[in-house]
């Protein structure tokens, strides 16, 4: 889980657009849950957790057909 995270950090986190989303995903994801809406939090978790592993999947993907070249 720790390699995952410090994965998704750095694939995020460095690009200023991604970065931004990032942040906004996080914010709409704790309103949800300081408002008391469980369901509609855990839609968007599920949301941002699928787009991020579609993202490292691509990341990954692309990575290795570089490497192939």
């Amino acid at each position: 889980m720790h390699g995952t995270i410090q994965t998704t950090r750095r694939h995020r986190l460095y690009d200023p657009d991604r970065l931004q989303e990032t942040i906004d995903e996080h914010k709409e994801i704790y309103i949800a849950i300081a408002s008391g809406d469980g369901i509609f939090a855990n839609q968007l978790m599920e949301k941002h957790i699928t787009k991020v592993r579609r993202e490292l999947s691509e990341s990954l993907l692309s990575h290795i057909g570089e490497e192939q070249n």
